[in-house]
């Protein structure tokens, strides 16, 4: 990207990386070392003419979410508590792909929290 003299480097997180996550603190932990790791990288790369995103969605219906799995607590109960609807994955790529044209820094979605 430097020799070409431009790109763009989109690292995934997760919305744990932005507030407190009970249950999850180990991978809370690592979500926010990605938004550290990238927030700290956009203020090295802009000089060079690289930009840099971070995603950070909410649950998307995919195979991984629906295979996750849970320590001590019933898988069932746990994800019904969700107090909203899960993201498509294709409106979730639709979202990443229009903050990256955006150049946003942090790509948070969905931001509609309903069931």
């Amino acid at each position: 990207m430097v020799k070409q003299g431009f790109g763009h480097i989109v690292n995934m997180s997760l919305y744990q990386g932005l507030i407190p996550a009970g249950a999850a603190t180990a991978y809370a932990a690592t979500k926010h070392g990605v938004i550290g790791l990238s927030t700290s990288l956009l203020l090295e790369a802009v000089q060079l003419s690289v930009k840099v995103s971070v995603v950070c969605p909410g649950f998307i219906n995919t195979p991984l979410f629906k295979t996750a799995e849970t320590l001590k607590a019933d898988r069932e109960v746990v994800f019904s508590a969700i107090p909203f609807k899960l993201m498509e994955a294709k409106d979730a790529a639709e979202k990443i792909l229009k903050g990256v044209e955006r150049n946003q820094k942090i790509i948070i979605f969905p931001s509609n929290f309903q069931k």
